[in-house]
């Protein structure tokens, strides 16, 4: 993209930004696209939830792992981790092998009760923080 038209389009976008018949989240995609931010770069900075930078570096790491073979479940494990591991399954599933294939989502299988545990503890931290009773 030329810089003119680079321009061209952060300045339409940053015109538009308040106006109600443009998605917000989808006019800061584009901006983030534009000034040169990779997709995953995106998706973190638009993600509340997509996790700390720690555990992304570490479900980068399990994807490697899992490349060869099948790390340990990591017990931080949240929505968005798996979603990181899930991601590159997908966008690389026609270099993978089957094996590589099937032991993602064997992995994927195996974090879900973590996944459902961390989630719970965190409903029920946000709960007590606002001095609600806690899910049982």
């Amino acid at each position: 993209m030329q810089g003119v038209e680079k321009r061209n389009k952060l300045t339409f976008l940053t015109n538009n930004k308040i106006s109600p018949l443009f998605n917000p989240k989808k006019m800061a995609e584009m901006e983030a696209n534009i000034a040169g931010f990779n997709q995953d770069e995106v998706k973190e900075m638009l993600s509340k939830d997509y996790g700390d930078s720690e555990l992304m570096a570490e479900a980068a790491q399990d994807i490697q792992t899992l490349l060869k073979k099948m790390p340990k479940p990591n017990r931080a494990a949240n929505a968005a981790y798996a979603q990181k591991i899930l991601d590159f399954a997908k966008d690389e599933s026609d270099d993978l092998k089957s094996d590589q294939l099937q032991r993602f989502f064997d992995y994927i299988d195996m974090l879900m009760p973590i996944i459902q545990y961390n989630m719970h503890n965190s409903i029920n931290e946000q709960l007590a923080k606002e001095g609600l009773p806690s899910l049982e």
